[in-house]
């Protein structure tokens, strides 16, 4: 399998290789397109990324479900998201982390019903709870768009 600098990718992708024989769907798979497939959009990401993350990014999620969870745990590792239509699509629009919860807190029209400071801080804290629950988000990625985004705290350099 391809390798790539970002050491934490190949984690992902050497733990893949192993969890690939243990699925059920493993003797009748057309194993290698899957896997030029998930490369293919693994390069897209590291380019994204490599690029500062400018313009759109789009990615084929029309791929055996093992690979696709691989891909978005790459994914997590940049603060990106898969969104789009509810089937897998050949061009499925990939978003910052913060960019999909600010989308699906418009979805619930979140800012029409914040009547104060500490209603707002509850409804955002709701929301993102939930979000961690059916593992949307991480709850590290919750606390970086909370601070920045509600309590607008600016992000923490790192170190």
């Amino acid at each position: 399998m391809k390798q790539y600098d970002d050491q934490r990718i190949n984690t992902i992708l050497n733990n893949l290789e192993f969890d690939i024989k243990k699925d059920e769907e493993y003797s009748y798979r057309d194993i290698n397109y899957d896997i030029k497939e998930l490369c293919n959009n693994v390069d897209k990401v590291v380019e994204y990324v490599k690029n500062g993350k400018q313009g759109k990014l789009y990615l084929n999620s029309n791929i055996w479900n093992i690979c696709l969870d691989s891909l978005v745990e790459i994914l997590s590792i940049y603060n990106l998201k898969l969104v789009g239509s509810e089937r897998v699509t050949e061009a499925e629009e990939v978003v910052s982390i913060n960019e999909y919860i600010k989308r699906e807190c418009k979805k619930l029209n979140l800012d029409s019903k914040i009547a104060n400071g500490e209603n707002k801080k509850y409804l955002y804290e709701d929301v993102l709870s939930k979000m961690i629950k059916y593992n949307n988000i991480k709850p590290e990625q919750a606390k970086d768009f909370y601070n920045h985004y509600v309590e607008n705290k600016p992000k923490e350099r790192e170190r």
